[in-house]
């Protein structure tokens, strides 16, 4: 009988390989839904056996930060072991870095966790480029025939609760492979702290050919600490928050452009007067009067917004408590229609029931499956029976269906609304510790309303064509860059020497998308430049040897200083609406080039409006707010103590300038630091324990941390 139950992964490992064979193609899924007992363990027989030939497919392995040098030791040790406790070593990362990973062993991710293999050429190599929604058409391709991943239990069923992505599109395959007498292997991880999620995910234990259980499987969950928020992303946010129409669909990514996003749509919520001034104080509505009205919005959300996305953040959690996550949509194109319309309600009452049947939802030429899908949404009870135009409800009532006054009967057994609404769909959740919590403090009606589903559906338009684009009506796909060329092309995922920094993931999917919807619009957002070891660049640049999004989808692209709405533009066009949202230390640089080339007037100057564009601007229009206690570094809260902020900023100031092999502007000035120690350091070099060095290391150490933070104007 499926599924035998181990609570040894070796020895389940050892089980599936006697099923599938020595040629092993393992899926684990990106992000938590990884189990990383049974992977390692395939790992290390791979290892242990040439014969063993191993294929690893995944994308975004979780790892602990790794120190490179004895003070970031001293300052991640302690933050390692408070926030990853329990967590397991991914023991193949550790190869890969040190180039060890054996000939028979092939170790392929198509998205890495922003930055962290950079500088790990084995991973670089392995790097597989490929678009989130074609993952499970290149498994198939490369012989896919064992999937490992972390489940939940509730009773005798399981969910694939923040991985169904790609899992539930492989298992359709693994069906197939079965009945044409393949052998595969679907491996689950019974973890008791991953949240239970209903629905598609779910899944009958019998779907498992062999469950890990027990102590290997109950290691704590990986939670991804909160990013801090900068005045820039509050001001990328502020320009976004406008963009999203109430009633519409919203796509929203991690990170601190994400967070920040979230604060500024509350705000835009709950206290819309001093969004609206802070609107002002910035001069949006004047700028972009007419993307606003044709595209925005900026009163409080009455209807709502759907999230349709591939993650699930926690910033959703923060928009539903807030009441802003809360447009329903349903698993019918018409309904949805109709609905979208203002033609129907939600509620089930005479009148809607009449537009149903007017409609031709309700009508003895129903089929089976029409009659299914009117129960799921409440239409008809859930143990009602059908049979050739007729309704047979549970106390044996019969109403045939084109009766003139079937609607006045159903109204006494339909339910008083529409079943079976969801208020997101996303292929899959990461987040912080506290994130986790709050889905289990759900309950089971709101985690229903969330619908953890497969990438198929959520990345594309094509299959329930007609459903997709109904539900997802004024849709925003808010989505990342790291800069972007004057003529709209935007990189996002790697370097022009090669190295990948991420990955493509879902993005080319959503930019695609908002194209082919009707009223769908592509938000790409930018911080117009970047700092390191005191030189500060410019990401808004004339080219660059690596694209990740094509001009020819360019559409909107948002800096902290403003808006460029490239959409059916010329490229002259798009290259002074991205003037105008460049810094202005780097305006006339561009402009020169641009016009060098040919594709920009010789006589044309920025207007003054967009001359100011400095940080100074940022800080006039947030800095008094922060100053009030709002738009704080982290509005939803952090795992870092106030000391490991203050001592990670000094640490990465310090780090870079010594990575760039420069001094600091005016680094003289804080040569005191190696004298003697201010009293307000202390805290800080108790936290690194440097508060009494006894060796000549530890002392140059703890002054060199002194220095850190005199340099960063900590102390």
């Amino acid at each position: 009988m499926r599924p035998a139950r181990f609570t040894d992964a070796d020895v389940l490992v050892d089980d599936t390989l006697a099923r599938v064979g020595r040629r092993v193609v393992l899926a684990a899924p990106l992000g938590l839904g990884k189990s990383v007992p049974l992977v390692n363990s395939f790992y290390r027989r791979a290892k242990a056996d040439p014969g063993l030939d191993l294929m690893i497919v995944t994308a975004l392995t979780l790892q602990k930060p790794e120190a490179r040098g004895d003070l970031e030791r001293r300052f991640l040790g302690p933050l390692n072991d408070r926030l990853f406790a329990g967590y397991p070593e991914v023991i193949w990362l550790r190869d890969q870095r040190r180039g060890e990973v054996p000939s028979n062993v092939h170790i392929h991710e198509f998205f890495f966790a922003p930055g962290s293999r950079m500088h790990v050429m084995a991973a670089q190599r392995e790097y597989v480029s490929t678009n989130y929604s074609y993952v499970v058409r290149d498994l198939i391709a490369a012989g896919v025939n064992v999937i490992a991943q972390m489940v939940a239990r509730e009773g005798d069923t399981y969910s694939l609760s923040c991985n169904p992505d790609l899992t539930l599109d492989l298992l359709d395959y693994f069906r197939e492979q079965e009945r044409a007498g393949e052998q595969v292997a679907f491996l689950g991880q019974v973890n008791p702290h991953l949240p239970y999620m209903y629905g598609e995910s779910e899944l009958p234990a019998e779907a498992f050919h062999s469950l890990l259980v027990g102590d290997q499987a109950a290691h704590p969950l990986f939670g991804t600490p909160n990013d801090p928020v900068s005045l820039a992303d509050y001001g990328i946010a502020l320009h976004a928050s406008c963009l999203i129409r109430d009633g519409g669909t919203l796509q929203l990514g991690i990170g601190s452009m994400g967070d920040a996003v979230t604060y500024l749509l509350q705000m835009r919520h709950r206290d819309n007067d001093g969004y609206g001034a802070l609107l002002e104080s910035a001069g949006i509505p004047d700028r972009y009067t007419e993307l606003l009205e044709n595209a925005g919005g900026t009163g409080p959300f009455t209807l709502g917004v759907y999230a349709s996305t591939e993650m699930l953040v926690d910033g959703y959690l923060a928009l539903y408590n807030s009441g802003i996550l809360a447009r329903c949509v349903y698993p019918n194109a018409i309904v949805q229609e109709l609905l979208n319309e203002g033609a129907m309600s939600e509620v089930l009452d005479i009148g809607t029931l009449g537009v149903l049947k007017e409609r031709g939802l309700l009508s003895g030429c129903m089929t089976n499956s029409d009659f299914e899908s009117m129960r799921e949404l409440g239409v008809f009870p859930p143990d009602a029976r059908y049979d050739r135009g007729v309704v047979t409800m549970p106390n044996g009532v019969s109403i045939a269906l084109d009766d003139d006054d079937c609607v006045k009967k159903l109204v006494d057994f339909c339910s008083d609304e529409l079943q079976g609404g969801v208020i997101a769909h996303a292929g899959f959740f990461l987040g912080p510790d506290a994130f986790y919590e709050a889905i289990r403090q759900l309950s089971r009606s709101e985690r229903t309303r969330i619908a953890m589903t497969r990438i198929s559906f959520v990345n594309e338009l094509y299959g329930d064509e007609r459903l997709k684009r109904a539900q997802r009506q004024s849709a925003r796909f808010l989505n990342s860059g790291l800069m972007v060329s004057l003529l709209g092309h935007v990189v996002s995922d790697g370097l022009e020497d090669g190295r990948v920094i991420s990955g493509v993931g879902g993005q080319y999917n959503f930019v695609a998308m908002a194209h082919a919807l009707d009223d769908g619009r592509s938000i790409l957002m930018i911080r117009s430049t970047r700092s390191k070891a005191g030189k500060t660049r410019s990401n808004v640049v004339w080219s660059y040897g690596n694209v990740t999004i094509p001009r020819h989808l360019r559409d909107i692209i948002i800096s902290e200083y403003g808006i460029a709405d490239l959409r059916g533009h010329s490229d002259e066009q798009c290259i002074r609406r991205l003037l105008n949202i460049t810094d202005s230390r780097f305006q006339d640089e561009l402009m020169a080039e641009a016009k060098r080339r040919g594709k920009l007037d010789r006589d044309y100057r920025i207007p003054d409006p967009y001359r100011s564009n400095l940080p100074a601007t940022i800080e006039a229009w947030f800095g008094p707010l922060r100053d009030q206690g709002s738009f704080g570094n982290f509005p939803y809260g952090t795992d870092f103590t106030p000391e490991e902020q203050v001592l990670g900023r000094a640490l990465k100031m310090l780090g870079a300038y010594s990575q760039a092999r420069r001094f600091p502007p005016g680094w003289w000035k804080h040569l005191g630091a190696f004298v003697a120690t201010p009293a307000a350091a202390r805290p800080y070099l108790e936290r690194m324990n440097l508060d009494r060095p006894g060796s000549l290391r530890e002392r140059l150490e703890s002054r060199l941390v002194v220095y850190a933070l005199a340099l960063s104007g900590s102390i």
